[in-house]
């Protein structure tokens, strides 16, 4: 399905890495930046085979960035809604960390392999205790909504588009208050 969107020539050859932004026995989300200073979100998908990590990789900007660090988006709407068109899926080996694959993908083939969940929030400690209660306010209305959706067979169907409507107005409004 993805090997004609394979490339010969991989743009993270002399990439660094900047930041790991989460990390369970190896880094599963991290910044990577290439040689003329391009940032990259970088995310462990899976174990395409041993030894073999999928990775997703998309361009992001230092603003992306930022609200992303600050909980104002999370980790499954940067890869849903990625700035750029350019997503990129290797294949990196765990013994010598090269990449042995790597395909550009259009972002409707790359929506149907997106695995990346929207409620995957980072746990960076913020700066400010704003920050931190925008962060854990985002966190539950998410949990708030997946349980209305879960259980809307014991409501009715106007208890649920209210409920859906309030948590909606009440994430629009932590997202202008702390911008």
């Amino acid at each position: 399905m993805i090997e004609k969107y394979k490339i010969p020539v991989s743009p993270f050859e002399d990439s660094e890495v900047k930041e790991v932004l989460d990390f369970a026995d190896i880094p599963l989300l991290y910044i990577e930046a290439d040689s003329i200073g391009k940032l990259y979100l970088n995310y462990l998908d899976k174990f395409a085979d041993d030894n073999l990590e999928q990775r997703f990789v998309i361009p992001i900007s230092d603003g992306r960035l930022n609200a992303l660090k600050k909980g104002s988006i999370s980790v499954g709407e940067a890869f849903c809604h990625p700035e750029t068109p350019l997503i990129f899926l290797t294949h990196v080996s765990q013994l010598d960390g090269r990449i042995k694959e790597i395909y550009l993908l259009p972002d409707d083939v790359f929506q149907t392999l997106n695995s990346v969940s929207t409620e995957y929030f980072l746990s960076i400690e913020a700066e400010s205790a704003p920050e931190s209660k925008i962060v854990k306010g985002k966190k539950l209305l998410v949990e708030v909504e997946a349980f209305v959706e879960e259980q809307k067979s014991l409501f009715n169907a106007e208890e649920v588009f209210m409920a859906l409507k309030v948590i909606h107005l009440m994430q629009d409004r932590l997202q202008v208050a702390f911008k």
